[in-house]
């Protein structure tokens, strides 16, 4: 199993730490390129950046297709166009790799909610608006549904029972957004961490036990279902505090 089986910190600093200076795919580059505040050259950077990119890409593209146990570094490196010591010296090992993946596809999704809601002036057109898209983004997120398809064993426990970095993850992410709200005057300070685990598990339960008897097939039925509960849920926080 190997979601998120790194502690975030390990993952920050694999996809931090540049490639050897001899890394063929990194480009040789010589003392008198331009370089960057941290005495860095901005060239080797940006090849830094698109190569680890490319394997990222590559090891998303091999979980979704063949699940993450048939996923190999080789197979990565091919994929990806680049060296199997390259994808070494870029991630430390296969387990970092793949909770690279992972940790990229959760940054992506908090930018995408937070770019949806940031058009609606109040907190109730927010957080309808919010859980909506939550939904329909895990519900439609090719990865996710591949894994708890063909492999759920290697999935599940990290939504579940060793979903602790999940969760830790989704407290930073999403309270930062509902940071915002606070910032912006519509409700009073309250946990905003504590809420923004609170909505993660609600939303994680509605996917991995998708049969209920409440309507939220359609995106209009999950905005009616968190201006009625979730709403009074996070206002009664903000009176607590």
């Amino acid at each position: 199993m190997y979601l998120f089986h790194q502690t975030g910190w390990d993952i920050e600093r694999a996809l931090a730490r540049p490639p050897s200076s001899r890394d063929p795919d990194a480009g040789r580059l010589g003392e008198t390129q331009n370089r960057g505040p941290g005495g860095e050259s901005e060239m080797n950077k940006t090849a830094t950046d698109t190569t680890t990119s490319r394997i990222l890409d590559a090891a998303l593209s091999r979980a979704e297709t063949f699940g993450i146990r048939r996923t190999t570094m080789e197979e990565v490196a091919s994929a990806a166009g680049v060296s199997r010591i390259t994808v070494y010296r870029h991630f430390e090992s296969k387990d970092v790799l793949i909770s690279s993946v992972v940790l990229r596809e959760a940054r992506q999704f908090f930018v995408a909610l937070d770019a949806a809601i940031d058009g609606f002036d109040t907190l109730e057109d927010r957080l309808a608006e919010g859980f909506a898209v939550a939904l329909e983004y895990l519900r439609e997120h090719s990865l996710l549904n591949r894994l708890l398809e063909i492999e759920p064993e290697s999935v599940l426990p990290y939504l579940t029972t060793s979903g602790g970095p999940l969760l830790a993850t989704a407290r930073v992410q999403l309270g930062a957004v509902l940071a915002k709200d606070i910032t912006a005057g519509r409700i009073a300070p309250f946990d905003v961490e504590l809420v923004a685990e609170m909505l993660t598990r609600l939303c994680l339960s509605f996917l991995l036990i998708p049969e209920t008897a409440i309507a939220l097939d359609d995106p209009d039925d999950a905005r009616l279902f968190a201006r009625r509960f979730l709403v009074p849920i996070v206002r009664s926080q903000s009176v607590a505090t």
